[in-house]
């Protein structure tokens, strides 16, 4: 049993495909055991990478969205707010790209069935979603808005109760 061989053949699978969708993301491109996939959203655009290494399962988002150099403070401290309590991933900032990226890792031992795998994948696809596009909405409400960081986080931790 290879992980790597097993990903390749179930994540195009009409079965998998299905999870996916449910999520709106389609694929855009594999290679060497990476899958990409895309989702454009109401305020940004999203790209999410999953590979398998060392026995995990990773998953990174990368949210492409425009905001104002003034407010990339605010997008640090929503993030160390947001990454202090979450159980799963974290946020990051690559200064250069200016991009936010959602990382989270699931360890995933050998010999998981495909249903296993389905449901890793539709719960985590699940909380990706909900904490990048809570995430990308605060972001905006702070461009917008005369709404404060501590509300921003206080509000997205309701949203997406139990994820983070």
């Amino acid at each position: 049993f290879n992980m790597i061989n097993d990903l390749n053949n179930n994540i195009i699978s009409d079965k998998f495909s299905n999870v996916f969708q449910k999520y709106n993301w389609k694929q855009i491109n594999c290679c060497n055991g990476s899958f990409f996939f895309n989702r454009n959203g109401i305020i940004a655009d999203y790209y999410l990478s999953i590979s398998y290494k060392n026995e995990r399962l990773f998953l990174e988002c990368v949210v492409d969205m425009d905001f104002p150099e003034s407010i990339i403070i605010n997008i640090y401290k929503l993030m160390n707010k947001i990454n202090d309590k979450s159980h799963d991933g974290y946020f990051t900032f690559d200064e250069q790209t200016k991009n936010i990226k959602y990382k989270d890792s699931v360890i995933f031992a050998d010999k998981l069935s495909n249903t296993s795998l389905y449901d890793i994948l539709d719960f985590n696809l699940s909380i990706v979603n909900e904490l990048v596009e809570s995430f990308t909405l605060s972001i905006h409400k702070l461009i917008y808005t005369e709404t404060t960081v501590e509300e921003m986080s206080q509000l997205m931790f309701v949203k997406a109760l139990g994820h983070a």
